[in-house]
C-alpha cells in the first residue's frame, strides 16, 4: 500500500512532498524517512498499544479509511479534547 510513495521517493520527488502525500490519504507521513527498497512492514515500528487507548480512538480511524481529510480528523479530535 505504501509502494507509490516509496516510487515518488525514487524518483527524485522532495520527502516533504511524499510526506504531504501520505497525510492526505491518511497514511504514516514517517514513511517518507524509510529506506524506499524495504517494505513499510518491515521498517514499521510494532508498539504495543493498551486497548483501551485502541477503542478509544477508533471512530478516528475509521473516519481516516473512509477518507475524510486528516484535518477534519484532527479537528475533530480537538473538538472532542483529546
Amino acid at each position: 500500500e505504501y509502494q507509490k510513495y516509496f516510487k515518488m521517493l525514487k524518483v527524485g520527488m522532495p520527502k516533504e512532498t511524499v510526506r504531504q502525500a501520505l497525510e492526505r490519504d491518511g497514511k504514516d507521513p514517517l514513511a517518507a524517512d524509510m529506506d524506499p527498497e524495504k517494505s513499510y512492514s518491515s521498517q514499521a515500528k510494532k508498539e504495543d498499544v493498551d486497548p483501551l487507548l485502541k477503542e478509544e480512538y477508533a471512530k478516528f480511524f475509521k473516519m481516516l479509511k473512509m477518507g475524510l481529510p486528516a484535518g477534519a480528523v484532527r479537528q475533530a479530535l480537538q473538538k472532542e479534547g483529546k
